[in-house]
């Protein structure tokens, strides 16, 4: 039975697992924030979001992956990344995150990492050492986070976020 008074919230008092299981859990924490600072963190995630599925949705389908198509795939995240880097947006929505970075004063180390070890995982199915896995969490997840976390401590100042 939907109910048209429901708020984001409301899963807390009588959960919907469905909304629990499909939204990521930094999602669900941030959504007890204002807009604008939600919709900040939703245009960070979704560029994180795109990169990592490149690589995961190629993984997914469980063929080999070529060396050719590795090396597209990692020059297409290398484009990306310099033209981040740069400031020199390729597209809409790149803009729109250039924006946001700039605004909330977000470091761009966090898509660099990302992108590190997406390229990382295009090479390896798996660890050799506990040191190699902290150092791809670095960007598999620990980048993500980050994000989140300077968001919950950015302060707005005389309408500026410091």
């Amino acid at each position: 039975m939907a109910d048209s008074n429901r708020t984001y919230l409301d899963f807390t008092k009588k959960p919907d697992f469905k909304d629990i299981l499909t939204n990521p859990i930094l999602d669900i924490a941030a959504r007890f924030w204002d807009e604008k600072r939600y919709t900040a963190f939703k245009i960070c995630y979704r560029s994180m979001r795109v990169i990592d599925d490149l690589v995961d949705n190629k993984k997914a389908e469980g063929k080999i992956i070529t060396d050719n198509e590795k090396n597209i795939l990692k020059q297409m995240m290398a484009d990306w990344l310099v033209s981040f880097q740069r400031k020199q947006p390729n597209d809409s929505y790149m803009e729109q995150l250039l924006k946001t970075i700039d605004e909330f004063q977000i470091p761009i180390w966090p898509w660099e990492r990302l992108v590190k070890s997406m390229k990382y995982d295009l090479d390896h199915d798996g660890f050799e050492s506990l040191l190699i896995f902290l150092r791809y969490s670095e960007g598999a997840a620990i980048a993500p986070a980050s994000i989140f976390m300077h968001l919950c401590g950015a302060k707005e100042k005389d309408g500026k976020y410091l």
